[in-house]
């Protein structure tokens, strides 16, 4: 699904989407995983890997190439924390602590 939505916003803007777009995203995120998992050697887990995902997809009228790159992790929420390490709620307090809201100028 979420491959399904992210071709889907190269077509038209998140912001702008409606109930019936999420249908379309459910309707060809759905038709895409089947799609794919039929063309896999036996998928025991029953999920697709991003590996699994073609850099090449066509949906909604419009092609799209993928480009993967390194994954990104963190640590949400872990009582002790490696010195290598910030958990999220620190990261984004840490964040906001150098934030300075100013009114919008007129």
């Amino acid at each position: 699904m979420a491959t399904s939505a992210i071709v889907y916003s190269t077509v038209k803007a998140t912001a702008s989407w409606t109930v019936n777009d999420l249908n379309q995203i459910l309707i060809f995120g759905d038709y895409l995983y089947k799609e794919i998992d039929e063309q896999l050697p036996e998928n025991e887990h029953g999920y697709l890997l991003i590996s699994e995902i073609p850099h090449r997809i066509s949906l909604f009228g419009t092609t799209v190439y993928l480009q993967r790159s390194r994954s990104l992790c963190g640590i949400i929420a872990s009582v002790q924390l490696s010195q290598a390490a910030t958990s999220i709620n620190e990261a984004i307090s840490q964040g906001f602590l150098n934030v300075t809201l100013q009114p919008p100028s007129s």
